[in-house]
């Protein structure tokens, strides 16, 4: 597994229903399961995060400062420097959320611990393996994050022979080697073999796609 914030294409995948989400592959079963029981109630507004977009978040909200804890009391320390928050809600620092693991999730329109949406939520998600513990201690309902120990309704996934990925501009297909980082076009023959072998294909960013390496002499 890579490090905080830098999953590759191989390490994220859709969630079930909600094609603009991506989480850890068990994390992503799971809360597919939960979204199958609450439907519109378990819309997301965020899920993995990338490290540059933890560094946006956390620099947009706290400010580099020597001393006191500005209006929120809020001071943490990050890449040798002291920062204080002087506005928003609180971030972690950069390489330390756990939705840079793929194991956390932003519920759409969750704003209270108290409303019959929290309940609904509260009932069907921890049996899952979802938590708002953390949540809970920064005073976000919407923020849960997935301990796979407590799943009591894990998905069995057969393991993939093959890590495949597709952009969402073009039906062409590749395999993706996690070692190298290198991508390989695949044609309708090899697709088929693997698909039958139990791999499965990831749909990722046209542009995302596009950055990745190629192996020499591959379309």
């Amino acid at each position: 597994m890579s490090t905080n914030g830098n999953l590759t294409a191989a390490e994220r995948v859709t969630i079930p229903g909600l094609p603009a989400q991506a989480l850890r592959a068990d994390a992503a079963d799971s809360w597919g399961r939960v979204r199958a029981a609450l439907g519109a109630r378990a819309n997301l507004t965020d899920s993995y995060r990338p490290l540059s977009v933890q560094r946006k978040i956390f620099l947009e909200r706290y400010e580099p400062r020597a001393s006191g804890a500005g209006p929120y009391g809020d001071v943490r320390h990050y890449a040798g420097t002291r920062y204080v928050r002087m506005r928003g809600a609180a971030a972690a620092v950069p390489g330390t959320s756990d939705h840079g693991l793929g194991l956390a999730v932003d519920v759409f329109a969750l704003t209270s611990f108290t409303s019959e949406h929290y309940r609904a939520l509260a009932k069907v998600a921890h049996i899952h393996g979802w938590n708002n513990d953390a949540g809970v201690k920064i005073n976000e309902p919407w923020h849960w994050e997935y301990t796979p120990a407590n799943d009591t309704h894990p998905t069995e996934r057969k393991p993939d022979v093959a890590h495949l990925i597709k952009g969402d501009k073009a039906p062409a297909t590749y395999v993706l080697d996690p070692a190298t980082g290198l991508r390989r076009y695949i044609d309708g023959l090899e697709f088929d073999v693997y698909t039958k072998q139990g791999s499965t294909v990831t749909t990722i960013p046209q542009a995302q796609l596009d950055a990745l390496p190629k192996v020499p002499g591959t379309r």
